[in-house]
């Protein structure tokens, strides 16, 4: 389920931090569980899709993937594109 960092996620990693706020990024890039911009990183190397249930303004997830052209899918929209009915 977890993946080793590489070069190439680090490289997309600095192309992510430059989508955010430089105030919001260095507020949230001292708490020890920020995920979100590796998340994204990973996504671009894997051109994989985003799931996230945040909404889509800016420093969040969905407005960050946008940036990359990363297709980016709350979780209900997820459920329902695999076929999971409810």
């Amino acid at each position: 389920m977890f993946r080793d960092v590489d070069e190439y996620q680090i490289q997309q990693l600095q192309e992510v931090k430059k989508q955010y706020d430089k105030a919001y990024w260095e507020n949230e890039i001292n708490k020890p569980k920020w995920a979100d911009p590796w998340v994204v990183a990973l996504s671009i190397c894997e051109h994989a899709i985003v799931v996230a249930d945040e909404k889509d303004t800016q420093n969040r997830i969905p407005a960050i993937s946008s940036a990359f052209g990363l297709k980016c899918l709350q979780l209900i929209d997820f459920f329902k594109e695999i076929g999971i009915k409810y």
